[in-house]
């Protein structure tokens, strides 16, 4: 972000994630918009940074989409260009995250896959079906009608599946080492054959069989809020 700042108003930032409660990157995000910088961010869930605050936050828009599917993927772009720098994440911008897990992001240098990626958040931006922008007082409000809507979710899943009928069609040649064969139970590596499995003994007749839990449910398994489970 520091990168971004130092550009002023030439700086862009994008950020897909489900949860924004951070304090110190709620401060870095007010920075970069005090500086200029271009901030667009697609955040699912809690979001504790207003934007459109003036003298504050005037650079910053926050989206969220809740559609059929739950949105789970992080994808952090920072600049544009060939000046762009690009990441996925495991990590939501929340102080769990952030101090208290041990989370990862790596950088996407792949030109493919980096397209493929702009091209998810190219629909999420101009979701008008399921989107809905957070005001400066806190509420959402539903974007404008237009002529041609899109729901973003319906329009990846439609590519999607697009994609697999082109892959059925046209499938991926045999991987090296595979033999030619029926695609039920007969394929054939190159390799010696494994040794075949050891027989079973048979099990005697009115044998009863019970499966305990070898795991009970406890508090030490409920997450700091008390959901059973934790968090996912």
């Amino acid at each position: 972000m520091d990168e971004q700042i130092a550009k002023g108003g030439e700086g862009y930032i994008l950020l897909k994630f489900n949860s924004l409660t951070d304090i110190d990157v709620i401060e870095k995000l007010r920075q970069a918009s005090c500086a200029g910088v271009r901030v667009e961010m697609i955040v699912r869930g809690i979001c504790c940074l207003l934007p459109g605050v003036k003298g504050h936050t005037e650079n910053v828009s926050v989206t969220s989409i809740v559609g059929r599917f739950l949105e789970h993927s992080r994808i952090f772009v920072f600049g544009r260009g060939a000046d762009e720098k690009m990441y996925i994440s495991s990590a939501d911008l929340m102080t769990r995250n952030t101090e208290r897990r041990v989370e990862i992001a790596c950088p996407i240098d792949s030109q493919e896959v980096r397209a493929r990626l702009h091209d998810i958040l190219y629909a999420m931006q101009h979701d008008t079906v399921k989107a809905r922008v957070l005001q400066p007082d806190g509420t959402y409000c539903k974007k404008p009608a237009v002529p041609d809507p899109v729901c973003a979710q319906a329009l990846l899943m439609q590519q999607a599946i697009s994609e697999a009928h082109q892959q059925s069609a046209n499938p991926a040649p045999p991987a090296p080492g595979w033999k030619n064969s029926s695609i039920i139970c007969s394929a054939a590596r190159t390799d010696p054959a494994p040794a075949p499995p050891k027989q079973q003994k048979a099990v005697p007749t009115g044998t009863a069989f019970f499966i305990f839990p070898i795991f009970q449910p406890s508090a030490l398994t409920r997450g700091s809020t008390g959901y059973p489970g934790g968090y996912p």
